[in-house]
C-alpha cells in the first residue's frame, strides 16, 4: 500500500500556528530561530524551501502535541484559512466523474454567490444590479480553489485571513472598558456567505411556499441578493445536481462564533422556490434602511449605570467604523454573552453623529444576534 506524505504548510502559517499553540520564539539567529513549549526545543527557519526541512519541523511539533502528523500537517496548512466545501451531490448521476457542463455551471455559479457576498457583507441590498465592491472583489480575487475531492463533486474554496494580535488589543483599554479585535473583511465575508445560504435554507426553502416581502427582508439583511439567488438557482437547476451543500470550517487563527454554520444543504427540489425569490427580489426594492451588523468589540458600563454601551465594528459608506449602541442593563447583559462568544449582531437604529464625535445609536429598535430571527 503507498501512502501520500501530507501536504506541507508555509512558513508564515507554520510560525502563526505555533504562537497560537503556546510556542515561544526566542531571539532569531542568522538561518532561523528556536521556538519552546514544555521543555522542547524546536528550529524554525527564516526561509527555505526545502520541504525536507519544513516536514521535520511538521512531525517534530506534532510529536510535541500528540497529533498524528497528517492531521497536523492539515491543521497548520488551514490554520489562517477560513474553508467552504461546496458539495454537488446525486445518488445515480454524480460518481467518480460528473458531466464537463454540471462542473463548469457550478464552479461559475459558486464564484457569482461568493462575488456577491463580497459586495453585501458591506451594505445589505436586495439587488447589486452590477454595482459589485472593489473591495470585495479582491477578496474574491485572493481567494484559493483546492482540489476536488473524490465520491461527490466536492470543490474547497480557500480564504486567507490576516494575523490578529487579540492580546495586544485587550490589553490596550481602559479599567472597565473590555476589547476584542474586529473581524477582518476575509471573514466578514466567508461569514455572509454561510449566513446567507442559511437565511436562503430558513426563510426561502423550508416554508415550502412563495416567499413574502418581509420574509425577503429577513434574508437581505443577512447578505442575499437577486444575484445569489439566480446563480443558486442555476446549480439547483443542473440535472446531474441533487443537492448542493455549503460546508465551512472556520480558521483557528481567528477567533469565531460556535453558532456560525457549518453545513447548509438546499434540495434540488427547492430550486422554484429560490428563482421565485430572485424575481420578487428584482421586482421589489428591498433595502434595509438604518441597519447595520457586525461583530461587538467593545463593552462599556459603569457602576449603577441602568445603560451599558457596546460597539460593533460594521462598514458604513464603504469605511471601517465602530458604532456604539446604547442598551438597557438587561440586554446589555445578553449582549456581554454575546460579546464573549464572538456572535455578530445586526442592529436596526438611528446612527446619529456630529463632527468630531462618535457615531452612536441612543435608542436602538432591535439589536440581536444574526443568528437569530427578528426579536422586538
Amino acid at each position: 500500500m503507498v501512502t501520500t506524505a501530507p501536504a506541507l504548510p508555509e512558513l508564515p502559517d507554520l510560525r502563526a500556528f505555533m504562537r497560537h499553540a503556546g510556542w515561544i520564539e526566542f531571539p532569531p539567529g542568522p538561518a532561523g530561530s528556536f521556538w519552546s513549549k514544555n521543555n522542547f526545543r524546536i528550529g524554525v527557519p527564516h526561509d527555505d524551501e526545502d520541504p525536507d526541512i519544513i516536514s521535520g519541523v511538521v512531525q517534530r511539533i506534532a510529536a510535541v502535541e500528540q497529533i498524528p502528523l497528517k492531521q497536523m500537517a492539515e491543521q497548520i496548512r488551514y490554520f489562517r484559512f477560513d474553508v467552504t466545501h461546496l458539495r454537488a451531490a446525486n445518488d445515480y448521476k454524480i460518481t467518480s466523474t460528473i458531466p464537463l457542463e454540471a462542473a463548469a455551471t457550478i464552479t461559475s455559479a459558486a464564484r457569482i454567490m461568493l462575488r456577491t457576498v463580497g459586495t453585501t457583507s458591506q451594505r445589505e441590498r436586495g439587488e447589486i444590479a452590477g454595482n459589485y465592491s472593489r473591495r470585495g472583489d479582491k477578496v474574491v480575487e485572493e481567494a484559493r480553489m483546492g482540489h476536488t475531492r473524490e465520491g461527490s463533486f466536492i470543490i474547497p474554496i480557500l480564504i486567507r485571513l490576516p494575523e490578529i494580535d487579540e492580546t495586544a488589543m485587550a490589553q490596550a483599554v481602559l479599567p472597565g472598558i473590555e476589547r476584542s479585535a474586529p473581524e477582518p473583511l476575509e471573514r466578514r465575508v466567508m461569514r455572509t456567505f454561510a449566513q446567507s445560504m442559511e437565511a436562503v435554507r430558513t426563510f426561502v426553502v423550508e416554508p415550502a411556499r412563495e416567499p413574502t416581502v418581509a420574509s425577503l427582508l429577513d434574508v437581505v439583511e443577512r447578505g442575499v441578493s437577486r444575484e445569489f439567488c439566480v446563480a443558486l438557482s442555476r446549480i439547483l437547476s443542473e440535472d446531474s445536481v441533487g443537492e448542493f451543500e455549503t460546508k465551512f470550517a472556520w480558521a483557528e487563527a481567528v477567533q469565531h462564533s460556535h453558532v456560525l454554520p457549518t453545513s447548509v444543504k438546499i434540495e434540488a427540489e427547492a430550486r422554484d422556490l429560490v428563482h421565485k425569490a430572485a424575481e420578487k427580489l428584482r421586482a421589489n426594492r428591498i433595502e434595509p434602511r438604518q441597519v447595520f451588523s457586525g461583530k461587538i468589540v467593545e463593552l462599556r458600563h459603569e457602576q449603577g449605570n441602568a445603560y451599558g454601551w457596546i460597539k460593533v465594528s460594521t462598514l458604513r459608506h464603504g469605511r471601517w467604523c465602530e458604532i456604539g449602541v446604547r442598551l438597557p442593563l438587561d440586554h446589555y447583559t445578553q449582549a456581554v454573552s454575546w460579546h464573549r462568544d464572538a456572535r455578530p449582531v445586526l442592529v436596526e437604529g438611528q446612527v446619529r453623529s456630529a463632527f468630531g464625535r462618535p457615531l452612536i445609536v441612543n435608542d436602538p429598535v432591535r439589536c440581536h444576534p444574526l443568528d437569530e430571527t427578528r426579536l422586538l
